[in-house]
């Protein structure tokens, strides 16, 4: 009956936690990344910081919101409170949102193929495949790009300006943005052109090549004006001469691609002398240059010109580039020659390559062609294209370095591209009536850790980084441990663990990202280091074979009330100790199950001997580590016989071994102290009159084994135990909620023991006489102890035991609650006995053995009173027991000895600094200190490498007044 009343509590309490798993089962994913799930086209977002780009004042917004309803800005501003409540609303705490970046110059589509050294009828618009998969662009940010017809001849088409992502009908914002021209070396000797017969016929002769124009910087401004000219006054004009002159009557921008100054300033004067509207009077012709290498010598006819400069900026980011070589006049990028170019309306762009056809290396590979003659889409399943504009963000951030204002920078790569390509009426800034292009980044734009995490092409999710499962915190103060502090500080957690902690740190791809700012303070999750967190009011004692692990499972709310007040592990046990020794098992506050929340299941093992006689504390728990250590001792012995098996096995010694009998008819000798029939009786304690039982036992060696007849039980019961000869020490197989009876009695005469009989705390006096000496009649059945191969095999496993032997191993604390000197005078004893790690709880009487608990690196958990009233000379004066002890050197740690009480531990740590205690001993004691305690110091309890990624963001020394929780990270994710 015991044993189905236990079987059926540990059901209750598996079914308790698969309930609360279904009930409260927290969505991790929404944890982890808090952008995750985000609606598309209509809802409010609120960012903890936003550049609008735009040219007012309000080009910054902390905190930020914008209200975005069919893929277009509605509001933008800072308070949330007048969002509309019809739209869901995004919150995205850490992040810096900017305008959706716009790239005005890419080599994003390959250059045409034509020879034609003027061919305005190439169209870049014809290359690019509105269903592609630019996932690399838009994870660099890059919502907008231009698309170049190439730089390798003289005029190579019409440029077009696109969206990345976002809905199809949505994707192109300029078909025919540009007429775009190059003037340069790269435009310089273009191949012959040839114009074959068609069809082809013998009788009449290919013509002669005709050489094209330029090779010079004078034969590339004549070469341009003529075929203007001749593309306006011919009669019949060909596909060229008609794009030409369309483009040109329209007044269609020019895009001057240049790098050598000369060549700027050839560029400004052709834009001067072709106006408008054909009159000297009228408007310079709309354009503008892309290049600037050499921009700072013609800044000044730049600024008087005001026409806008595409600064491009060479990098090599992905890959070193090439030697310049030896040549005096080759170009060498500086940008340096940003700091002069004041006054001049300036976007930022990586670098354009100039482009030849024949240059496939350079470009992405051949698609087949879309539209029109001779251009070509890119191969995007190389990513060369993608790669190079997800580099914008950094390749404008070196633009500080040059002395640019982040604003500029800013600026730069969102509204004046687009003011400069015509789109600025769509993108490139945030304000309502705009298309609601967004980048959302882990951090600063221009911090090479930032990465976009988001980006919205027209109010759609274009762009979502991947789960990285990594995070990084950085702080003004990051506690590692009591010894160990860094100002201005970072913590990587990835996987779920501390993976660096420094002045810097690692930032994986996509990593979130939170800045605590210069007063933040990071430090380890805090312990509670005896709770009772998931026993919802249960106070019955568990079993010593019982993990109260077994009952965890998703977080309920009594756990998420301790999670957010810091404490991120509970050092569980039942609030009644079992006689034989309640187990303790290390849980998280917060996880996605079981697996995330169990630290260890079993951390220690926990007495309460706070009621019982001194000497009785001693003996009742020599009595359990005895039991212990015999349990060890035949593992030890097993594991040793098995690592000589294994040597003997390898070195072939072992032949195949005899098959030992499962079981055995053992017969003893006569003569011996114990083998017989024995007459007990049982009195005293909770017994009312003396009860009489039979025993018969036999003796082999040291090992004693026998049947019991007992009061009140069925049939018999087995006995086993050793005769040492004097003392018997055995234990009944009888199942009770506090573990099996034990016995143990001196043979104090010949023929007659006593002792005590013992359950839990109970102890009933035991006596008996030896009735008769002959063997005993029952067959002892033996577990084999050989395998078939001749191994050893392993003793029972007995769980009750268990924990008792990692004890004894120290892998693990004993834990005792004691209030008076003279019990922990018992403890201290048995500790030097054993030789086993100890923890006491309470321990009133502590401070009288200070010196030997720190000897023996044993910790107290202090009481739940900070301060008491106690007697000093006759007077009542307070006590401060964790002061007084963490003084005199023993570790300390705190408790609240309850259920979600657990969330006023950093109260009770705030009122022991306040009388006395120091705050850094505080938070040791909260953190390192019962991390060591329970041996768990490669867990939790600090911010090392390796540890669990378990960290609390406070705003201030966590035990100083003014500062408290402002983030809580469990597993590496935070608890929201």
């Amino acid at each position: 009956m015991a044993n189905r009343r236990s079987l059926m509590h540990r059901l209750a309490i598996l079914a308790a936690a698969v309930a609360c798993s279904a009930r409260f089962a927290p969505d991790q994913s929404t944890l982890a990344m808090p952008h995750k799930g985000n609606p598309q086209g209509s809802f409010v977002l609120v960012a903890k910081k936003i550049y609008t780009g735009s040219a007012g004042p309000a080009w910054v917004l902390s905190p930020g919101v914008i209200v975005v309803r069919d893929g277009k800005i509605v509001a933008i501003g800072t308070d949330v409170a007048d969002a509309p409540a019809d739209l869901p609303v995004v919150h995205l705490r850490d992040a810096i949102v900017t305008p959706g970046l716009v790239a005005a110059a890419t080599s994003f589509v390959s250059p045409h193929t034509g020879d034609e050294s003027i061919a305005a009828g190439y169209r870049a618009i014809d290359a690019f495949d509105p269903y592609g998969d630019y996932q690399e662009a838009l994870a660099g940010g890059v919502t907008t790009i231009h698309l170049d017809p190439g730089g390798h001849r003289l005029l190579t088409g019409q440029g077009a300006v696109v969206r990345l992502g976002g809905p199809q009908s949505a994707g192109v914002l300029r078909e025919q943005a540009d007429l775009t021209i190059n003037f340069g070396e790269q435009a310089f000797r273009p191949p012959p052109s040839v114009k074959f017969q068609t069809p082809a016929s013998s009788d009449v002769a290919i013509p002669p090549a005709i050489r094209q124009r330029p090779d010079s910087r004078l034969g590339q401004f004549a070469a341009l004006r003529e075929a203007i000219e001749a593309a306006e006054s011919a009669k019949t004009r060909n596909f060229h001469q008609s794009a030409l002159a369309d483009a040109w009557e329209k007044n269609a921008p020019l895009r001057i691609q240049v790098q050598r100054g000369a060549d700027m300033a050839g560029a400004l004067r052709f834009l001067n002398d072709h106006r408008a509207d054909r009159s000297a009077a009228g408007a310079p012709r709309r354009g503008y240059i892309v290049g600037g290498a050499q921009a700072d010598v013609v800044r000044a006819r730049l600024a008087e010109a005001g026409v806008p400069l595409v600064f491009t900026i060479a990098s090599g980011f992905r890959s070193i580039p090439g030697d310049i070589g030896f040549d005096p006049d080759a170009l060498e990028a500086d940008t340096r020659a940003l700091s002069t170019l004041h006054g001049i309306p300036i976007a930022l762009a990586g670098p354009l390559e100039p482009a030849r056809p024949s240059d496939r290396d350079t470009f992405a590979g051949p698609r087949p062609r879309r539209g029109g003659p001779g251009m070509e889409s890119p191969d995007s399943d190389t990513g060369g294209s993608g790669e190079s504009l997800a580099d914008l963000r950094l390749a404008a951030a070196t633009a500080l370095r040059a002395g640019l204002t982040e604003r500029q920078v800013i600026e730069g790569i969102t509204r004046v591209p687009a003011e400069i390509l015509g789109v600025a009426d769509r993108v490139g800034s945030l304000a309502p009536g705009l298309d609601a292009d967004l980048a959302v980044f882990s951090d600063d734009p221009f911090s090479t850790g930032s990465h976009a995490m988001l980006v919205y092409v027209a109010g759609n999710v274009a762009f979502e980084a991947p789960g990285a499962g990594a995070l990084v915190v950085r702080a003004g103060t990051v506690w590692v441990d009591e010894t160990t502090q860094i100002t201005n500080g970072a913590v990587l957690v990835e996987d779920g663990r501390i993976a660096a902690v420094g002045r810097t740190v690692p930032h994986p791809p996509f990593a979130r990202v939170i800045d605590a700012g210069p007063g933040g303070f990071v430090a380890p999750g805090l312990i509670d280091a005896f709770g009772h967190l998931g026993f919802e009011g249960d106070r019955a004692a568990t079993d010593p074979d019982l993990s109260p692990a077994v009952m965890i499972g998703v977080p309920d709310v009594a756990e998420k009330r301790v999670a957010r007040a810091g404490v991120t592990t509970v050092m569980t046990s039942s609030y009644a100790a079992s006689g034989q020794g309640s187990q303790i098992a290390a849980i998280r506050t917060w996880g996605a199950g079981r697996d995330d929340r169990v630290v260890r299941e079993t951390a220690g093992v926990h007495f309460d001997f706070r009621s019982a006689d001194p000497i009785d504390v001693g003996e009742r728990l020599d009595r359990r580590l005895k039991a212990g250590k015999e349990y060890l001792e035949k593992w030890l012995k097993y594991e040793k016989e098995f690592a000589e098996w294994k040597v003997k096995k390898a070195s072939g010694e072992l032949d195949e071994m005899e098959k030992k009998p499962e079981t055995v008819q053992v017969v003893e000798k006569k003569g011996d102290p114990i083998t017989g029939t024995w007459e007990a009786t049982l009195s005293g304690g909770p017994i009312p009159e003396p009860q009489t039982a039979t025993m018969k036992l036999r003796l082999t060696g040291s090992d004693v084994e026998g049947r019991i007849s007992i009061p009140g039980q069925p049939g018999e019961q087995k006995v086993t135990g050793t005769f040492d000869g004097k003392r018997l020490s055995a234990k009944l197989d009888v199942e009770t909620p506090f573990g099996p009876p034990t016995i143990e009695a001196e043979l104090v005469e010949e023929d007659y023991l006593k002792g005590k009989v013992a359950v839990a705390d109970i102890q009933i006096d035991f006596e008996a006489r030896r009735t008769d000496k002959s063997d005993v009649e029952f067959k002892v059945t033996r577990s084999r102890t050989h395998g078939k191969d001749g191994r050893p095999l392993p003793p029972p496993i007995d769980e009750g035991l268990e924990p008792l032997r990692a004890v004894l191993q120290r892998k693990i604390p004993i834990s005792v609650t004691v209030l008076t000197e003279a019990q922990i005078a018992e403890i201290l004893k048995i500790a030097e006995q054993y030789d086993v790690h100890l923890v006491l709880r309470d321990a009133d009487g502590a401070a009288a053995h200070a010196e030997a608990l720190a000897d023996r690196s044993a910790g107290v958990v202090v009481g739940k009173q900070i301060v008491t009233r106690t007697e000093d000379e006759g007077r009542r004066v307070w006590y401060h027991q964790s002061d007084d002890l963490s003084r005199k050197g023993v570790s300390i740690a705190f408790q609240s000895d309850a259920e979600d009480g657990a969330r006023a531990l950093p109260w009770i740590g705030l009122h022991a600094v306040e009388r006395g205690l120091s705050a850094d001993a505080a938070l040791a004691a909260f953190t390192t200190q019962p991390s060591r305690m329970f041996k768990l110091d490669e867990e939790i309890g600090s911010l090392h490498p390796g540890r669990l990624g378990d960290l609390v963001i406070f705003n201030g020394h966590p035990f100083l007044p003014g500062s408290g929780i402002e983030r809580v990270i469990i597993n590496g994710v935070e608890v929201e």
